[in-house]
């Protein structure tokens, strides 16, 4: 069994339904711990709408917050969720530009998952 995370009507990614719920759920947590809103409703029992520029302004948060700290712990807790999301993001046509080399070595990353992801 699998679910669909859509943008704009098309499907960026068809996870196992596991792998999808634990993802949004995931993001739900993030966007309630910082009060932010996340950009992703679930219209039924295995579809996400992701709202893209609601998505873009989570992402970018947790982008922002990833690297305002060195603390390994956190960073390693962001990083799932942050990769995750900037590959649905990808998919959906929008891309973060780097600033630093540090930033570029995880949008590398990102752009190696957007490409795997299923579909």
């Amino acid at each position: 069994m699998s679910c669909f995370f859509d943008i704009a009507g098309e499907t960026v990614w068809n996870p196992s339904l596991s792998a999808g719920k634990l993802f949004a759920s995931a993001v739900g947590n993030l966007a309630q711990l910082y009060g932010l809103d996340s950009g992703i409703v679930d219209d039924s029992s295995d579809t996400y709408e992701i709202d893209r520029e609601v998505f873009l302004s989570f992402a970018e948060r947790i982008f922002d917050r990833y690297f305002a700290t060195s603390h390994p712990e956190y960073r390693l807790l962001l990083r799932g969720v942050l990769v995750m999301s900037l590959a649905l993001l990808e998919r959906g046509g929008v891309i973060l530009r780097a600033t630093t080399a540090e930033q570029a070595e995880l949008l590398g990353e990102v752009h190696e998952r957007s490409v795997r992801l299923p579909v």
